[in-house]
């Protein structure tokens, strides 16, 4: 995933169904690890959700269909202000691509996507 990193960037955890960004957010600092030398890369810890939402990963299991944009409740932290950068919405899934747009929506922009099976960290 470092790979994918050329220039400075923000790396921000997507929150699971619950709102909890603790296993994205373990994610996006072992990628960072692994950053070329030279290249700056912050993780911000910037979303959530208003509530818990039926988890997408489940639904796509169930063949029910991907959680409506609107519906995944995406919200942004309160936060100082940051310089802006390239940003990677950091998850350990992918399935309709609806969650990382909603993220888009929430924060009002993002460029990115960082991916991987964080089980394995």
């Amino acid at each position: 995933m470092a790979m994918e990193i050329d220039a400075d960037c923000i790396m921000i955890p997507v929150p699971d169904h619950t709102g909890d960004t603790k296993a994205n957010r373990r994610l996006a600092h072992a990628i960072t690890q692994d950053a070329p030398t030279g290249i700056a890369v912050d993780v911000r810890d910037l979303l959530t959700r208003s509530h818990p939402v039926p988890s997408t990963c489940a639904r796509h299991k169930e063949r029910r269909g991907p959680l409506p944009i609107e519906d995944h409740c995406i919200t942004v932290r309160e936060h100082r202000p940051f310089p802006l950068k390239r940003v990677f919405f950091v998850d350990n899934v992918i399935t309709s691509g609806n969650t990382l747009e909603a993220c888009a929506q929430a924060l009002g922009f993002g460029t990115g996507l960082v991916y991987a099976d964080a089980s394995r960290l």
